[in-house]
């Protein structure tokens, strides 16, 4: 199935959640929160056909 990261569209699987299509995307998980309809969502989130999520990059310091 089609999923649109960002502006990036790409290609997973049908039971793939958030965390798949980061990884697929090449996008280290442990670095981004990710909305759909701008409320953030869990990496474990499916995800279906088309869908359009966006991240927001963590940034931390001391």
């Amino acid at each position: 199935m089609k999923v649109k990261i960002n502006d990036n569209s790409i290609e997973v699987d049908k039971d793939s959640n958030v965390f798949d299509a980061l990884k697929a995307a090449k996008i280290n998980p442990e670095t981004v929160l990710v909305k759909r309809n701008n409320k953030l969502i869990p990496h474990d989130a499916a995800l279906k056909d088309n869908d359009h999520i966006q991240t927001v990059t963590v940034i931390s310091g001391g």
